[in-house]
């Protein structure tokens, strides 16, 4: 037996919101495609439907239709509190993916600018006989100006 999928209902606020997001030239595709998944399942269209309609699979369907639901109530409380772009923003929070798990950044913001710093110098400039920087001179480089302790070539590609 087929599951009922859940019923999405809009404020005026949202459903304004998420008709920008769909038409938008600007948003990322994938902000353009949830916003519009959201507009269709509020106008009582199924699953299987929306599947066709755009291209997607059930399961991304069935997944954005459900973080819509659960995410509602917060939403509208939020709703008369945020105005403009604070509340924009916390819809686009809402429809993008969440944080993945992985290894953490071995780099910091300030490593990967001074990096970035010495690989933009000539490296005649620093005493090297090359007129562009080949990855082994560069991290040779960043090692001996003490930007980093060891770099793997790999990472500067």
């Amino acid at each position: 037996m087929a599951r009922i999928a859940a019923e999405i209902t809009l404020t005026e606020k949202q459903e304004q919101l998420l008709r920008v997001f769909s038409n938008s030239r600007t948003l990322p595709r994938h902000l353009q495609l949830r916003a519009t998944i959201i507009l269709l399942c509020s106008k009582g269209k199924i699953n299987g439907e929306i599947m066709i309609d755009l291209g997607v699979t059930k399961k991304t369907i069935t997944k954005w239709r459900a973080r819509w639901v659960n995410n509602s109530d917060k939403l509208c409380a939020i709703e008369a509190e945020e105005k403009g772009i604070s509340y924009r923003r916390l819809i686009e929070e809402m429809l993008n993916d969440n944080p993945r798990s992985g290894a953490p950044c071995k780099l910091s913001a300030e490593h990967v600018c001074l990096i970035m710093n010495v690989a933009c110098e000539s490296p005649e400039d620093n005493d090297f006989p090359l007129s562009h920087w080949s990855l082994s001179s560069l991290a040779d480089e960043l090692v001996k100006r003490e930007i980093v302790d060891s770099i793997s070539t790999i990472n500067l590609a």
